[in-house]
């Protein structure tokens, strides 16, 4: 299955000599977008899966955002941050946890 636009396909590689690229499930991909950003940013989990936890960090570590969606889907504003790289850590009902870098421009 192609990736969505705007999206990555992650491959697991194996090191064996009859190895062959998987795609990563579905399940592992997390759509943060648009990337970089100025105004308003959608965190969404194309599987549908429901995210329960969401939160941001900057790049000292200190947590900026912390949600609760309760959705697959959460749209935030990142217009009062300053320029650079931030960090965003998405929650599961399931328990696992996805992260992605967040580059915000002025």
């Amino acid at each position: 299955q192609p990736a969505a636009k705007g999206a990555f396909q992650l491959y697991r590689v194996s090191q064996s000599p009859s190895a062959t690229a998987d795609p990563v499930p579905v399940a592992e991909v997390l759509h943060v977008y648009p990337n970089p950003a100025s105004g308003q940013v959608t965190v969404e989990d194309p599987a549908g899966e429901r995210i329960v936890r969401l939160e941001g960090f900057d790049a000292a570590g200190r947590r900026w955002l912390s949600v609760a969606p309760e959705s697959n889907r959460y749209v935030l504003s990142v217009r009062d941050l300053a320029r650079g790289t931030y960090f965003l850590r998405v929650g599961y009902a399931s328990g696992r946890s996805v992260s992605r870098a967040l580059s915000v421009l002025r």
